[in-house]
């Protein structure tokens, strides 16, 4: 098991129907690598490139070597949704870096593993799992 986030545009869907949105996303059924940054939007990238210098990606192009890291995340990357997975051990400080980076570029960050509760830019969210 493991600590699971989702990050979305916030135009992408609204609260209601994250739901259904998130699982028709997790089908992963889009016709590219979901290791690759590359695939995803602008907005998306910029939250990516923030977040894997403090949780490097394990799998992809921009794989970090030093498999024993406790840090190492396993990014799932589509079109419109970037999917983190942590170790447990990583949970806050990755729930803290989250919100932090999703409050700088403009993304919502869905708690997947807390309370399902999804944050918003202009959010001010108390920790959850504390």
């Amino acid at each position: 098991m493991s600590y699971d986030i989702a990050v979305f545009a916030t135009e992408t869907v609204d609260d209601d129907g994250f739901e259904a949105w998130f699982e028709e996303q997790a089908e992963w059924g889009e016709d590219h690598d979901y290791t690759d940054p590359a695939v995803t939007s602008v907005a998306l990238r910029t939250f990516y490139d923030a977040l894997a210098q403090e949780f490097p990606p394990m799998n992809g192009p921009d794989a970090d070597e030093d498999v024993d890291d406790p840090r190492l995340a396993d990014y799932s990357i589509g079109r419109e949704l970037l999917y983190v997975a942590f170790g447990w051990s990583q949970a806050r400080a990755a729930q803290a870096a989250c919100l932090r980076i999703a409050a700088t570029t403009g993304v919502a960050v869905g708690l997947v593993s807390d309370d399902g509760r999804i944050v918003r830019p202009g959010d001010t969210p108390e920790p959850v799992g504390s």
